[in-house]
């Protein structure tokens, strides 16, 4: 694996561990996000063994992942990381939308989706986006996630149980997460301190066997389980 030590060592931003497997793609990406000073690539990998391994001895804020590694291993690479590391995120870097793909990366772990055909500064706003804990996921694409998540959260047959499994405070992060709320927005609202309120959404994703913000968020949204949450938060 290669590590990249940025030549311009005041560059400041969140850090990050750049996963493609050809040298081409970490090289441009890696020069091209130093050359814009908003983050910080710590670490290359060249495939999802590499990209967790470097995900655990870096902690960064964020992992972008191309699938020019292959879609199996782009969702082993979410998958892991999310496992061993969960204070990194995953931000996968595709050649075109698909919405399989997405729910998949979703599902996965993986808090951000674009493809190849954003500008270099919009990709590096998805990654400041992702490293702050917010989702980065295509506009066009959002709807039918959301569809795709409720369906396959339906197929699981989960009873409303889940939900009665959270605490008072905890039902209340969620139904903040319903409403688009950061993790900064949730400490400000509940008047705690960011790692308490990172902690909360920690907790209630771990409660409700999800890997991501959207997936509790489509789990939530079927079959009226807003409401029911509303009644009891």
């Amino acid at each position: 694996m290669q590590h990249v030590i940025p030549e311009n060592h005041e560059s400041a931003g969140p850090p990050v561990v750049l996963c493609a497997s050809h040298r081409l793609i970490r090289d441009a990406l890696t020069y091209g996000f130093e050359s814009l000073g908003r983050v910080r690539i710590v670490a290359t990998a060249r495939d999802a063994s590499e990209s967790i391994a470097e995900a655990e001895r870096c902690r960064p804020a964020v992992v972008v992942v191309s699938d020019d590694i292959g879609r199996g291993e782009a969702l082993r690479a979410a998958r892991g990381i999310a496992d061993r590391v969960r204070s990194t995120s995953v931000l996968l870097l595709v050649g075109s939308e698909d919405a399989d793909t997405l729910a998949e990366a979703i599902e996965a772990g993986a808090r951000g989706y674009v493809t190849r055909r954003v500008q270099l500064h919009q990709l590096c706003d998805s990654v400041v986006r992702v490293a702050s804990g917010m989702a980065s996921v295509p506009d066009s694409m959002l709807r039918a996630l959301l569809d795709q998540l409720v369906e396959r959260r339906s197929a699981s047959k989960q009873s409303d149980g889940v939900l009665m499994q959270l605490s008072p405070r905890e039902r209340e992060v969620l139904l903040l997460l319903t409403e688009g709320a950061s993790t900064e927005s949730i400490a400000t609202t509940l008047v705690v301190t960011r790692e308490t309120a990172r902690k909360h959404v920690q907790n209630v994703l771990l409660k409700m066997g999800v890997r991501s913000r959207l997936e509790a968020v489509a789990y939530v949204v079927q079959d009226g389980r807003s409401a029911l949450l509303r009644a009891e938060a």
